[in-house]
């Protein structure tokens, strides 16, 4: 299954509460493209399901990535998560 497919489906499992789903689609995604969107949405779950190590260190590559909008709200997250400025 393509990347997009696999976020888009990880997306709708987070939207019905199943955050153990949501994870696995999303990390599935990222495994076959490291596009910082993935990247990013991956980290927000990861926030939400207490992996926040995990979390930060896909933060940190998003910012680095190149994509100036996902890299300012990476940042923000950072920030915001972890006190990092």
């Amino acid at each position: 299954m393509r990347a997009e497919a696999r976020a888009a489906l990880g997306v709708v499992a987070f939207k019905r509460g199943n955050t153990n789903a949501a994870v696995q689609d999303l990390e599935a995604a990222v495994s076959a493209d490291q596009a910082p969107k993935h990247l990013y949405r991956l980290a927000m779950l990861y926030v939400e399901s207490g992996r926040k190590e995990k979390a930060r260190l896909l933060f940190e590559r998003v910012v680095s990535g190149g994509e100036p909008e996902l890299a300012a709200r990476a940042r923000q997250a950072l920030t915001s998560y972890f006190g990092v400025r």
